[in-house]
């Protein structure tokens, strides 16, 4: 996974945020400083992402480029040092027979660093006895070069997994450090914000909603699905109260919305549970129907097929 638990929440937060300013752009523009800072979140966020595709996909093929080299460089020394063995036996020569001892299960519980180093030693005691082994046992020049060759590719291989590794951990300290830039962003927005307290008390309300940090592992209850044109399906009910978080997503392509009520029959459309494409707001129970509610919905508002996320 290229976000941590905690990263995941706190991405979350981010676009929470970023939506409930999206939404309330009227009240935004009441502050140039704010929507100055928005834009920059959005920036922020953005990075985030890149960075998390970067990281997620730095070791992509890498440890299967290796393991395709370790397999024929472990081929090629078996076929010559089971040879190089039998002619090491039949002259009693122990410095052979050692030199060529090896077998497949002994080759792969090498470490990486050594393994390439035994088989090498194969290879230089075959060229050794080239002459003998080619007239007799079977193995030729070429053999060996397959050796050498394939330890090349090994090598290689190898130093660009490691290479990888340490990209994969360079874009996780990158990572770390978007974030803490990130969360300090909005604490200048925060400030802003503060401001609007009493003439938009609404808006700073969910902001303050918005700026919490969810720990969405422990929310028990995740449900995700499609839906066609207008279709409204249950999501839940009755294990949930006026005051559960709910966390709204839309992974889809056509307008979302959600609501809670007193029955599963109706579809949805209030504003306060109205979510773009690509958007995730956070909603109380409360705020997306009536108190008292026991039924959680979600409606389809587009033409087109849709997709839906919730979690609480």
């Amino acid at each position: 996974m290229a976000l941590t638990k905690n990263q995941e929440n706190k991405i979350t937060m981010f676009k929470a945020v970023d939506s409930l300013l999206d939404n309330n752009a009227p009240i935004v523009a009441l502050i140039p400083a704010l929507g100055t800072k928005h834009t920059e979140l959005k920036t922020r966020i953005s990075g985030i992402s890149t960075k998390s595709q970067e990281k997620g996909e730095a070791l992509l093929g890498k440890a299967t480029d290796k393991y395709d080299a370790e397999n024929r460089l472990v081929t090629a020394t078996l076929k010559v040092a089971g040879p190089l063995f039998a002619y090491g036996a039949d002259t009693s020569n122990n410095e052979i027979m050692e030199a060529a001892h090896v077998t497949q299960s002994s080759l792969r519980r090498l470490r990486d660093t050594d393994f390439p180093i035994r088989c090498k030693t194969v290879a230089d005691m075959a060229t050794a006895n080239i002459v003998v082994l080619t007239a007799t046992y079977g193995v030729n020049a070429a053999d060996v070069t397959e050796i050498n060759d394939a330890k090349t590719a090994f090598d290689t291989a190898l130093g660009q997994r490691e290479s990888a590794s340490n990209a994969k951990s360079g874009a996780g300290g990158t990572l770390k450090s978007m974030f803490r830039d990130t969360l300090l962003l909005l604490e200048t927005m925060d400030g802003l914000v503060a401001s609007l307290k009493v003439s938009q008390q609404q808006f700073y309300m969910e902001y303050q909603f918005a700026r919490v940090i969810r720990d969405l592992g422990k929310t028990g209850h995740n449900r995700s699905g499609n839906l066609a044109p207008s279709e409204t399906k249950l999501l839940a009910s009755s294990d949930f109260t006026d005051s559960t978080n709910f966390t709204l997503k839309n992974p889809g392509t056509t307008i979302l919305h959600y609501c809670t009520g007193a029955d599963e029959g109706s579809g949805c459309s209030a504003a306060n549970g109205k979510v773009n494409p690509g958007e995730t707001i956070i909603r109380t129970s409360l705020e997306l129907g009536l108190p008292g509610s026991t039924f959680l919905k979600v409606t389809n508002d587009g033409a087109g097929n849709g997709s839906y996320e919730v979690s609480w």
